[in-house]
């Protein structure tokens, strides 16, 4: 895979996971009765954090791996077995836990 190519799987996949058109009701919720200048204040600073956060784990997120002894593998495979479980529940029609 080509670095364009990787650009832009990362890309849809942290929007995918990030979900910036389900987060709109939440933050307009949150800041309802806020003047619009603080309400942008307050979106740049949790941009900022948000980039931070992944900027941080993109380069020191195998080191922690590696740290705790967890393959890449493992990882997959745990998240795996987290996504058939909310899968299943989903089916079943439980609710979360």
């Amino acid at each position: 895979m080509d670095l364009y190519g990787f650009a832009l799987l990362s890309l849809s996949s942290l929007f995918a996971v990030i979900d910036p058109l389900g987060c709109i009701p939440f933050f307009s919720g949150q800041t309802a009765g806020l003047p619009r200048r603080r309400k942008r204040r307050i979106l740049v600073k949790a941009l900022l954090v948000s980039l931070l956060v992944l900027l941080v784990f993109t380069y020191a997120g195998s080191a922690v791996l590696r740290t705790f002894g967890i393959t890449v593998d493992a990882f997959r495979i745990a998240g795996g077995v987290i996504f058939f479980g909310v899968g299943l529940d989903m089916l079943q029609s439980r609710p979360r836990r």
